[in-house]
């Protein structure tokens, strides 16, 4: 999902959660993105379609299955803007980037609802339906 960039901003962050998801789903651990090193995932993740051995054994070493632990999961997504980025400084200024990327995120989602609803609207009718704003 990663290599594939399917959004303009927040690849990382929601490459981070969803694999978040899926190791708690399968596996019942989460990984503590604190444990692992900036500069040493980066690099990891920067070769990791050629080779991925580097990136699995930074990942491994720091699974948990402490995952009920909000603080673990909260953190994993401040270290995904520390990874990208972002300093570790203003806990507000971190915030507003959080909500200002998450409304974007769901901008795009309602723009993209929008558009399915509008082709299913007009190939119900048979007929052109002006276009809907929400």
């Amino acid at each position: 999902m990663n290599v594939a960039h399917p959004f303009m901003e927040g690849n990382g962050r929601a490459t981070r959660i969803w694999f978040d998801l899926l190791l708690k789903k399968q596996l019942g651990k989460v990984v503590d993105w604190q444990r692992i090193d900036k500069t040493s995932y980066l690099q990891a993740m920067e070769r990791s379609p050629v080779n991925d051995l580097e990136l699995r054994t930074l990942i491994f070493s720091a699974l948990t299955d402490d995952v009920e632990n909000r603080e673990i999961i909260l953190k994993g997504i401040e270290q995904s803007y520390y990874y990208e980025g972002y300093e570790k400084r203003d806990e507000i200024l971190y915030a507003c980037t959080r909500a200002w990327c998450y409304l974007r995120m769901c901008r795009a989602a309602l723009n993209m609802l929008q558009q399915v609803v509008s082709k299913l609207l007009r190939r119900a009718f048979c007929c052109n339906v002006y276009t809907f704003s929400i």
